[in-house]
């Protein structure tokens, strides 16, 4: 994928347990942060305990950048963090933010690829990312030489943050704003 394909952003939506994760998933995110990819990883649906999070989604210190992973929780259409959303601190340092922000992820119409029109109704972090990671599509589309590590900063930096104070271990930076983003860029552009 690093040399083929060369995406510009990566979704991953599985969480492992650590006895079952493998210890290259550190090489191997950390590979494409070098390699200039957004990836953006699906928290998890382990909340709602704190601390409740596992790899990838929660990988710090990855190469070259010493950044944590990109992780998306979810919430819900009253912009309230989801129960089943996993949360912080960071598992593997207990000074690390998770999630690093939230996207919609309850109850939303899914495609499912068991035939052309097949819909579902479902929740879960997999499709917030989903979110997340149309976003970046979008800023990217309207800046190609953003750089991943400001792109997602960008996307934290503008999240909609519904507690007093933000940063936070449950909705991170606080809710995907997409507009916020796109006029925050457009004032950097200008």
């Amino acid at each position: 994928m690093l040399f083929r394909a060369q995406p510009d952003i990566v979704i991953q939506t599985v969480t492992y347990r650590p006895d079952d994760a493998d210890p290259m998933l550190w090489r191997i995110f950390s590979a494409m942060k070098a390699a200039e990819m957004v990836v953006v990883m699906a928290a998890g649906n382990h909340g709602p305990d704190a601390g409740r999070n596992y790899p990838p989604a929660n990988l710090i210190r990855l190469y070259p950048f010493s950044v944590s992973t990109f992780s998306v929780g979810s919430v819900g259409q009253e912009d309230q963090v989801s129960e089943f959303s996993a949360r912080g601190p960071s598992a593997q340092n207990s000074s690390e933010l998770f999630p690093q922000i939230v996207a919609p992820g309850e109850d939303l119409t899914v495609a499912i690829p068991l035939m052309a029109d097949a819909l579902i109704r479902d929740s879960g972090t997999s499709y917030s990312v989903g979110y997340a990671a149309g976003a970046a599509a979008i800023l990217l589309q309207a800046a190609p030489d953003l750089r991943p590590n400001a792109l997602e900063h960008l996307l934290k930096i503008t999240a909609r943050s519904s507690a007093e104070r933000k940063p936070d271990n449950s909705a991170g930076w606080g809710t995907l704003a997409l507009t916020a983003a796109l006029k925050s860029l457009d004032a950097q552009l200008a």
